[in-house]
């Protein structure tokens, strides 16, 4: 299982990149898992504020068409742990931090300050 802030893998000689970004709209609580072919974003989750999930899509590679589906993980010390299913086959599996990670003790930096500042 690799445990990378960026999963590469190949794929029908394409590349296959897997990352994950803390979204600032929602106060760096939520991840945006990105899953892109040859630089291609071909499946991302949007930042949702679910532990658990599934997304599924249907992208072209060569003039055939494929199915994907990105089933991911609660956040765990490592990162978010990632399944890929391409064409219904289990293409595989990893974790995947946030390249911005540390963001999310911005929330509870901030309310500790002001917390601080309120009670002091």
């Amino acid at each position: 299982m690799n445990k990378n802030k960026l999963a590469i893998y190949d794929w029908s000689g394409g590349e296959i990149k897997i990352s994950a970004n803390l979204l600032w709209r929602k106060f760096f609580l939520a991840s945006d898992i990105i899953v892109k072919l040859n630089n291609a974003e071909i499946i991302s989750t949007g930042g949702k504020y679910q532990y658990v999930g599934k997304q599924s899509a249907i992208f072209t590679e060569n003039r055939v068409v494929h199915s994907i589906e990105l089933n991911w993980g609660k956040y765990v010390t490592e990162g978010h742990p990632v399944t890929i299913k391409i064409d219904n086959d289990e293409f595989f599996e990893c974790i995947v931090r946030p390249a911005n990670w540390w963001l999310a003790y911005l929330p509870f930096v901030l309310i500790m300050v002001v917390v601080y500042f309120v009670f002091s």
